[in-house]
């Protein structure tokens, strides 16, 4: 089978304390995938700042021994869209040389992405496929009181607007599927008996976020490689199509001055989750014009997800 052609736009953050792991899990499950050829990766700010992001990408690279891959670094944060990074400027180049043939992967704030579809309008009608992980669409799936919106969505509503308006074959998987899987102590032992670079690698940087989302979820949620593995096994999920629509709480106006400045800080993240803005609006059937419409996943194989991740981990070349 032929290996299908991926661009990553992403946030890694592993190895950094009390942040997520679940973009270098996505990254290395799609650099060690045989169905999945990355041709480039995208950093943006986002689990934290983007030098970090950029840092973390190119040490993932040098991990699976893909260092002839580009890494580009993208957004300081949301007051960059619009603006051409080397980011930007490589997914419009990249795209448009091989019309019909990229599929965009998204596991971050959506900065980067927007603002090559608001500097190229004909980037839409040249990539082959969007696949995103993000959103928050059917609460009954995943019940936190009063919780709105998802992080990747919300950190920039005007950019999700934007790319949600795209007329591209889209995928969503959105948190209420990702919650659905949970890594547990038997899976981090699995890996730490493949015993190669990656495993060894992934053993090292996950072992403190595991024991922390232990004390209260018995694991932790992986979200990103959960839309990673779409590209590789559709038959895991069960999807719907529909109309999404985002809300946008404060519009912003182009700023005189984009500052490299990005907050670390979870209280200033968290209570935005709960706030209106970012909030999905999910309308099935789909109700919108556009001639592709987006597929929205709700449901994810739990067990058969964690033996794929695992096996494609654990794959010594």
């Amino acid at each position: 089978m032929k290996s299908i052609p991926v661009l990553i736009d992403t946030d890694p953050a592993i190895g950094i304390f009390r942040a997520d792991v679940d973009d270098g899990l996505a990254i290395l499950l799609a650099l060690n995938s045989e169905k999945i050829e990355v041709d480039g990766i995208t950093a943006v700010y986002g689990n934290t700042n983007v030098n970090n992001t950029y840092r973390i990408a190119k040490e993932l690279l040098e991990v699976a021994k893909h260092t002839d891959i580009p890494v580009y670094k993208g957004a300081y944060n949301a007051t960059w869209l619009g603006v051409r990074t080397p980011a930007v400027q490589f997914l419009i180049d990249h795209i448009m040389e091989h019309p019909g043939e990229i599929t965009l992967i998204t596991l971050a704030p959506l900065t980067n992405v927007a603002t090559a579809f608001l500097l190229e309008p004909k980037l839409a009608e040249n990539l082959k496929a969007l696949l995103m992980m993000g959103g928050y669409f059917f609460p009954s799936n995943f019940k936190i009181p009063f919780l709105r919106a998802e992080f990747n969505f919300s950190r920039d509503t005007q950019a999700t607007k934007i790319i949600l308006n795209q007329d591209v074959d889209t995928t969503i998987v959105g948190i209420d599927v990702t919650t659905q899987v949970k890594f547990r102590d038997a899976h981090y032992a699995a890996l730490q008996l493949a015993n190669t670079p990656i495993t060894d690698y992934l053993t090292k940087h996950i072992k403190f976020w595991l024991m922390l989302n232990k004390i209260v979820m018995g694991g932790f949620n992986p979200h990103d490689p959960i839309c990673v593995a779409y590209l590789i096994q559709k038959s895991l999920f069960k999807y719907v199509k529909a109309s999404v629509d985002v809300f946008v709480a404060k519009p912003k106006e182009k700023p005189e001055h984009v500052h490299k400045h990005y907050p670390t800080n979870l209280l200033q993240f968290i209570p935005s989750l709960f706030t209106r803005d970012g909030q999905l609006t999910t309308t099935i059937p789909p109700s919108d014009p556009r001639t592709n419409k987006i597929k929205v996943c709700t449901r994810v194989n739990e067990k058969a997800f964690l033996q794929l991740l695992i096996s494609e981990l654990s794959k010594k070349f």
